[in-house]
C-alpha cells in the first residue's frame, strides 16, 4: 500500500516521536492516525532492524488501543504492560497486572508476542516467560491465573 501526502507525514511524525507526551500530542493533533488503514500501513512496513520492528509493533498497539479506548487510556495500558514485562520478579509482575486498567486482552497479547518475536537473545527467555504467564492469567482470569502461578512457583 502506497500513501502520499499528509497522512504519510503524520505516520512519520508518530514513528519518530520518542516520548508518551509526543505520541499523545501527535495523535490528538492528527486523529486520522486512528484510521484502520494506518494499522495496515504499519503492518506492511518492512523494518530491517530488530529495534525498528519493535518500534512498529509498539506504535501499532498504541494506535489500535487509542482507537478503542482513547490515547490517554492506551498510554496507561502501555505503561502497565512495560512494568509487567520489565518486572524483576513475579511479585512485581503480579502487582503490575493487578493495578490500573485491565490489560488482559488480545491487543496486549499481540504486543507481547511482537516483543517476543523481536527480542534479542538476552531478553528472549524472560519475554517468552512473561507471555506464558500473561496467557495463563488471560485464560483463567486474573485472580485464578495468579493463584495458579503462585502455586507453581512455590513447588
Amino acid at each position: 500500500m502506497r500513501l502520499k501526502g499528509p497522512l504519510l507525514v503524520e505516520i512519520g511524525q508518530f514513528l519518530r516521536a520518542s516520548t508518551p507526551d509526543e505520541w499523545k500530542q501527535i495523535v490528538d493533533s492528527h486523529p486520522t492516525l486512528l484510521l484502520s488503514v494506518v494499522d495496515r500501513v504499519l503492518a506492511d512496513l518492512e523494518a530491517p532492524a530488530v529495534k525498528q520492528k519493535m518500534l512498529i509493533v509498539h506504535r501499532r498497539f498504541l494506535l489500535r488501543r487509542a482507537r478503542l479506548v482513547g490515547i490517554d487510556e492506551a498510554l496507561l495500558e502501555f505503561h502497565k504492560i512495560i512494568k509487567f514485562l520489565g518486572a524483576e520478579d513475579w511479585i512485581k509482575a503480579e502487582k503490575a497486572l493487578s493495578v490500573g486498567p485491565d490489560i488482559l486482552n488480545q491487543e496486549t497479547e499481540d504486543l507481547i508476542v511482537g516483543f517476543v518475536e523481536t527480542s534479542d537473545e538476552q531478553h528472549l527467555e524472560s519475554t517468552q516467560l512473561s507471555l506464558t504467564r500473561f496467557r495463563l492469567c488471560r485464560q483463567l482470569g486474573l485472580k485464578a491465573g495468579l493463584a495458579k502461578l503462585r502455586t507453581e512457583l512455590s513447588r
